[in-house]
């Protein structure tokens, strides 16, 4: 063994960051970049997290849009207010007034006729059964209505006014006075189809001459 002690080794150098040659850096002051740089980095994404914040929450909540505006509803024509205001003055028409607007209109059927014995009884319009006159009795036809009535075995024609109601026996539709019954020639038959047509009231006849003067 020889008796030489071993020399120190010299204290070995290092190249630094810079490439100088140097010592190695310090354990603190490393530490201490790397806990700036973190903190650092975390107020970097704290002041990003603020800065989108305000934006997100200040977006509008998007709205469904509008319905569109219902479009108005015509108004009812004049006639048709009219018919309105008519049926609510007259909520329940009698058959009187349902048959005023009738129109003119034929209906085929069976004539009878009254016979002598009811000469001189009242009628339903009050008036009283005159066997001589132009007549007749209806079931629903205005009192006055003016109807032509047509045998259809001989053609004959007369004119009536209705004064009463009925016939009430099925298949017949008019019942003429005496007169009447005379000019269609049907007393013998007592019972013969005809054709009754309904007419026009007759005009108003003003008169022509000069009034008299009250005295």
């Amino acid at each position: 063994m020889s008796n030489h002690s071993l020399a120190p080794l010299p204290y070995a150098s290092v190249v630094s960051r810079e490439g100088r040659p140097g010592t190695f850096p310090t354990t603190m002051n490393e530490m201490a970049r790397r806990h700036f740089w973190k903190v650092v980095i975390v107020c970097l994404i704290a002041l990003g997290a603020l800065w989108i914040a305000p934006k997100i929450s200040r977006q509008e909540p998007t709205l469904p849009a509008p319905l569109p505006t219902p479009a108005p509803m015509p108004a009812p024509s004049q006639p048709a207010v009219k018919e309105a205001m008519r049926l609510q003055q007259h909520p329940n028409p009698t058959a009187e007034t349902k048959q005023a607007a009738i129109k003119l209109k034929s209906v085929k059927g069976k004539a009878s006729f009254y016979g002598g014995k009811f000469h001189g009884r009242p009628t339903a319009s009050g008036e009283r059964y005159d066997q001589n006159s132009l007549t007749a009795a209806h079931r629903t036809l205005p009192m006055g209505t003016r109807v032509k009535v047509k045998n259809l075995r001989n053609g004959r024609e007369v004119v009536v006014r209705i004064n009463n109601r009925g016939p009430y026996v099925k298949g017949r539709i008019i019942d003429l006075s005496s007169r009447a019954a005379k000019d269609l020639r049907m007393t013998g038959a007592g019972v013969v189809p005809v054709e009754m047509t309904v007419l026009p009231k007759e005009p108003v006849r003003k008169p022509t001459g000069p009034l008299l003067a009250k005295k």
